[in-house]
């Protein structure tokens, strides 16, 4: 969850940052996403089935590739930056 925690951090030095709704949805969907992959990987950790443990981990790389795909896979601070930049234009 690099980048829903980055963004908490954030979120608590500078307060909200200020972003269009376009890329407030951007920002939302990083954090949802991430959530579901912790949510999966406590699924993994609990299940004892390794059929269903492999049906969950598929869950968790489709749902990274969504994520770098969103993020062009930069940093949280230079996605948050970027996602500042583009709501002012």
């Amino acid at each position: 969850m690099k980048y829903t925690s980055y963004f908490s951090q954030t979120l608590k030095l500078n307060g909200s940052p200020h972003l269009s709704q376009d890329m407030f949805a951007l920002y939302m969907n990083i954090v949802h996403l991430e959530g579901r992959i912790a949510q999966l990987n406590e699924l993994i950790s609990k299940v004892k089935q390794n059929d269903l443990k492999a049906v969950y981990k598929l869950n968790v790389d489709s749902i990274e590739c969504k994520i770098n795909r969103l993020t062009t896979m930069m940093e949280p601070e230079e996605f948050l930056n970027l996602l500042v930049k583009n709501s002012v234009t």
